[in-house]
């Protein structure tokens, strides 16, 4: 009996002086391993309009991050493939709020906890907790990483735990806390209008297979226009080859993430949802 609690002892004497220096060790911060050497998303240039900020879904820096609603189980979509309406948002909120006012988001979270972001997850529903998690809490950092803020707000990070759930149910609430005035399902028609005479922006989705965006449904930014062309923050940026379904040539990229459509066919964009947001005074 003495030697098997002897041996018991021995192995746990052992176990513990494996497990107590892993156990004391810092986690890696989670900022120090989200690599942004190839980030893609920037400003984008609409010609003789203006430059406007721009974020990509599809960008390295965060395309491959977990974008997850917590009650669909079993749906555990990346932010490239899932994440264009909250980076639509984020594009028009970016060109439309001064970025010193971002950081009060913060206060519109869950339980005012803010925003924290991982290597593998951009809200708190997915991490495999092999490091530390990074507070967004700086105008800079909100400016740097918006899309994925907007994305963890839609997602549920939000006072009332409401999940868009990839629609623009929560889109006036942001608005509202900005102060910006907006008119939600107007008409591509007349948010063109108001985009070229009044300095507005709109949000809107595209979906079907006459569209020339996508196969299925997609959140675009309507950032400028003018007389004969729109010009389209794309919030998965794309160059002209691999826009598949524009067969009749109807838009032209600038640069990956700026597209200018044709506005004498403006019905062809297949546009719905049409969000318009006007500038503060």
């Amino acid at each position: 009996m003495r030697v098997k609690i002897l041996a018991f002892f021995l192995a746990l004497i052992l176990f513990m002086s494996v497990l107590l220096p892993a156990y004391g060790k810092e986690k890696p911060k989670a900022i120090d391993q989200i690599d942004d050497s190839m980030m893609i998303s920037g400003y984008r240039e609409a010609p003789g309009v203006g430059t406007f900020r721009y974020y990509a879904q599809n960008d390295p820096t965060w395309g491959q991050m977990v974008f997850h609603f917590p009650h669909l189980k079993n749906n555990h979509p990346s932010f490239s493939g899932a994440g264009c309406v909250p980076t639509a948002t984020a594009n028009l909120i970016a060109n439309m709020v001064d970025r010193n006012q971002l950081p009060s988001l913060s206060g519109i979270s869950w339980k005012g906890d803010g925003f924290y972001i991982c290597p593998c997850s951009m809200n708190r529903y997915e991490c495999d907790h092999t490091h530390s998690r990074f507070r967004i809490t700086t105008a800079q950092d909100f400016d740097k990483y918006l899309c994925l803020v907007i994305g963890s707000y839609y997602s549920g990070n939000n006072k009332d735990q409401n999940y868009s759930c990839g629609t623009l149910y929560m889109f006036g609430k942001l608005m509202r806390h900005f102060g910006l005035r907006y008119e939600y399902n107007v008409t591509i028609q007349k948010a063109a209008r108001a985009v070229e005479k009044e300095g507005a922006m709109a949000v809107f989705m595209v979906g079907g297979d006459g569209n020339v965006f996508t196969s299925g449904g997609h959140a675009l930014t309507l950032c400028a226009a003018t007389d004969d062309t729109l010009y389209i923050l794309d919030s998965f940026a794309r160059t002209q080859d691999e826009y598949k379904n524009n067969h009749k040539q109807m838009l032209r990229v600038i640069e990956p993430g700026m597209v200018a459509f044709d506005r004498n066919r403006i019905e062809r964009l297949g546009a719905y949802q049409v969000h318009l947001v006007y500038p503060n005074p």
